[in-house]
């Protein structure tokens, strides 16, 4: 029985190395030409200029949220992003609830600036 479930791990560390790798070529081709990856999260331009509100809803319906760059790597991901699309972007932090105080979407307080 034991070596029964040590093929069964074997055969499904396999399978998981196939996942991964086909995973990280997708991602490669679905960030080619408009996206950007640091870390877990990705960086991905509609390309075309919105409002505020407008540019929220887009990234909600794809299931994501405005950037919010935590550290000098995604700032420049970021930064790459607007001038390959020669556009000004959004960022999701916002001072609404206190003028000059900017926070995260989750109500935290910056943790990055440059």
């Amino acid at each position: 029985e034991v070596n029964a479930l040590r093929q069964r791990v074997g055969t499904l560390e396999g399978q998981l190395q196939r996942l991964q790798n086909a995973f990280s070529q997708y991602k490669k081709a679905v960030l080619f030409p408009d996206g950007r990856s640091v870390g877990e999260k990705i960086f991905k331009t509609a390309g075309s200029e919105k409002t505020f509100q407008d540019a929220q809803q887009v990234c909600t319906q794809a299931g994501g949220q405005l950037p919010s760059p935590r550290s000098a790597a995604e700032n420049e991901a970021l930064t790459q992003l607007a001038t390959a699309q020669n556009k000004a972007a959004f960022l999701s932090m916002t001072d609404t609830r206190k003028e000059g105080t900017f926070i995260y979407p989750t109500g935290e307080p910056l943790v990055y600036s440059n």
